[in-house]
């Protein structure tokens, strides 16, 4: 499968759940492998936003891996399911979607996180259909 053959599935989850900007599936080193067509690099844009999807990657793998040593060191049972940061004009969440998988989305502040979850473990059920990628299980590193 070639990086980002699945923008379909990423754009219609970006497009019916309500207050989400961006979507992003990167496995856990960073790598980029689907995401909304939003993300893609524009000719003649500025560098920063040519390179929106790689930093979503790069800022997405890096506090999965913060999170997952965390739990390590404080003896909290394995890595969280989901992580969800709260910006002052933003949220950014992320979902364990299989071995090796993290889903990602940034949406708007005012976007209901439960609501956005919910549809992300949708969109990963639906991803996993497919990409392979085992179901999530709760508990298991991302």
């Amino acid at each position: 499968m070639t990086p980002n053959s699945l923008s379909w599935l990423m754009n219609d989850f970006r497009d019916r759940t309500e207050g989400v900007e961006h979507v992003l599936l990167f496995s856990r080193d960073g790598l980029k492998l689907h995401w909304d067509d939003g993300l893609n690099p524009t000719a003649g844009a500025p560098a920063a936003t040519r390179d929106r999807v790689e930093y979503l990657a790069a800022i997405g793998s890096g506090i999965a891996g913060l999170a997952a040593e965390a739990s390590d060191k404080l003896d909290c049972g394995g890595s969280p399911d989901y992580i969800t940061l709260l910006f002052p004009g933003r949220q950014l969440l992320l979902v364990n979607a299989g071995h090796g998988a993290v889903l990602t989305v940034l949406a708007a502040a005012d976007a209901e996180p439960g609501l956005v979850g919910s549809e992300m473990v949708r969109l990963i059920d639906r991803l996993s259909e497919h990409l392979g990628i085992a179901p999530r299980q709760a508990g298991a590193p991302a």
